[in-house]
């Protein structure tokens, strides 16, 4: 009697192992599923902001270039403003990753190779300029709090591998001097994109105002004013 009930218990435990790992595998598959889908969703998002001003794309025109039903992306992102902060938040994720590689590198940089740096990591992320310098007022009136906290803990963490930068590249920098200077920075960025990306439009209007400017190129902005900024 003793080896019958031994034995079931085993067969119990076999079989709500199995049935456990049968629901690990059907969420794993389920995650896996929304994720895709949320990344074509940016993916179609982003292509189209590439030709579109955010203010002029819908829903509409996002649901109809996706793969799977063009109700359910309503279950993924409730409006159009939180598609995009979520493309930003996953820029900013880029960004981070950069300045850590930076960070953790075997690189010796002087002030100067520092400054060159910092400008070619913001080079490299163009639309995040651009959405902070035009559309950053909508995204965070529309977006959900939990899609903006998301946001904001990582641009800290963005913020946290750019203080790491300084402390090992410019040690004799004080901890005043560089919350000055990130203060500085910050405000900086949000008008980098239209300070250096200028419409065929606008240098029109420009040239018949026979109003002077000098082209800067993205990184060429971005090291004027990180040079400008940063404690010499």
């Amino acid at each position: 009697m003793y080896k019958i009930v031994v034995f079931y218990f085993m067969l119990n435990k076999k079989v709500s192992s199995q049935v456990i790992d049968v629901k690990l595998r059907a969420e794993e598959r389920k995650e896996k599923r929304i994720q895709e889908r949320k990344q074509e969703i940016l993916r179609v998002a982003m292509a189209l902001y590439e030709t579109m001003k955010l203010s002029d794309i819908t829903m509409k025109d996002i649901s109809q270039q996706i793969s799977f039903s063009r109700a359910s992306i309503y279950n993924y992102f409730p409006t159009k403003e939180s598609i995009f902060l979520a493309f930003l938040t996953e820029e900013v994720r880029a960004w981070d990753k950069e300045l850590r590689d930076v960070e953790e590198s075997d690189m010796i940089l002087s002030r100067h190779d520092f400054c060159r740096a910092l400008a070619d990591s913001l080079q490299h992320r163009q639309t995040m300029l651009r959405l902070l310098s035009f559309d950053w007022g909508g995204l965070k009136t529309e977006s959900e709090e939990t899609d903006l906290v998301r946001f904001y803990s990582h641009w800290d963490m963005a913020l946290d591998s750019l203080r790491q930068c300084m402390k090992r590249f410019l040690p004799a920098v004080s901890k005043k001097k560089q919350d000055e200077f990130m203060a500085c920075l910050t405000a900086y960025m949000y008008g980098l994109y239209p300070l250096s990306i200028i419409s065929e439009k606008e240098k029109n209007a420009m040239d018949a105002a026979h109003f002077l400017y000098q082209p800067l190129s993205l990184f060429d902005a971005a090291y004027m004013g990180i040079d400008k900024f940063l404690p010499k």
